[in-house]
């Protein structure tokens, strides 16, 4: 009983550090580069990473069926960390894109 609950709480920890690790990258590359693109892409590297190795091995369940249930949780962890790192970099740059493009200065008189 007392494993099952263990088990579930890590789970949801992992999910929780994750997410938080995702908008952590992503607030502060899209605060440095003032840009939501930079912030998603820096916030997704991770999970990219994470989920091209689990997707190289695959779940193996005919070998380790310890591996299925991190295989599973890579693939829904990138839908996840797009929407993470999205809203995080939005917010950093407080919503606002200024795509005009940049005036000359002019010159002193």
């Amino acid at each position: 009983m007392a494993d099952a609950w263990l088990g579930g709480f890590v789970m949801l920890l992992d999910v929780v550090v994750a997410v938080s690790l995702t908008a952590i990258v992503a607030v502060r590359t899209a605060r440095r580069d003032a840009g939501v693109e930079s912030g998603v892409i820096a916030g997704m590297a991770g999970p990219l990473l994470i989920w091209s190795v689990y997707l190289t091995v695959g779940p193996r369940l005919y070998d380790h069926v310890s591996q299925s249930e991190p295989y599973w949780l890579a693939w829904a962890g990138v839908p996840t960390a797009l929407v993470t790192a999205l809203a995080a970099a939005t917010w950093a740059v407080g919503g606002e894109r200024n795509d005009a493009a940049p005036q000359p200065a002019q010159p002193a008189k």
